[in-house]
């Protein structure tokens, strides 16, 4: 469907394994990025997307964290 979901605007709101999110809310970041909190919720839905932002502005981690989060959480069920 085309549906897609909200924002993830506050660190309550990221539904990633513990162990992906709390070094990052350890490390003391406020919340998660505009376009994190944009492109998390699509990408963790198994949607594409493309994600246009400045430098600096946490691309990165916007397209690396949820194929993190999957990783750990397919490693979990293994073990």
């Amino acid at each position: 469907t085309g549906d897609l979901p909200g924002p993830w605007r506050t660190w309550d709101l990221v539904d990633f394994p513990a162990r992906v999110r709390a070094p990052i809310v350890a490390a003391g970041f406020p919340a998660p990025t505009s376009i994190q909190q944009s492109a998390w919720p699509v990408l963790t839905m198994g949607r594409d997307l493309i994600g246009i932002a400045k430098t600096g502005s946490g691309k990165t981690l916007a397209f690396l964290l949820p194929a993190f989060a999957r990783l750990v959480e397919s490693r979990a069920a293994d073990l």
